[in-house]
């Protein structure tokens, strides 16, 4: 996410998706300031539908975007590097990635009430 210079680099669903939920859930809770996170998450979510959800010719929407796999070691191979993170296959409507869509769209609905209040 600190790289947007390099080529090929994107916005990846899953983790855009499970920061959008945890800074909604964090506002519905209180541990974090409505004012200042719940914005911040509602707008990462619908940038997510904006950008990542597309729909095919037959009318199906599917999610893209989410990154096969990733993580670090046992190896010199997973090391964590960008060229290691951009080498990784991207995915359309791959497990985790919807899981965590699913996620903040439930968070989504959740803060709507709360969101009317900081408008």
């Amino acid at each position: 996410i600190d790289r947007a210079d390099v080529e090929g680099n994107y916005t990846e669903t899953s983790g855009s998706a499970m920061t959008a939920c945890t800074l909604m859930k964090g506002s519905l809770m209180r541990v974090l300031d409505p004012d200042r996170y719940l914005r911040a998450g509602r707008e990462m979510f619908e940038s997510i539908i904006s950008n990542k959800l597309r729909t095919d010719e037959d009318g199906k929407d599917h999610l893209c975007d989410i990154c096969c796999v990733a993580g670090l070691g046992p190896g010199e191979s997973r090391n964590g590097s960008v060229e290691y993170y951009l080498s990784e296959a991207r995915k359309v409507d791959e497990a985790k990635g919807v899981g965590a869509f699913l996620m903040a769209y439930a968070m989504y609905l959740q803060t709507e009430d709360l969101m009317r209040q900081y408008s």
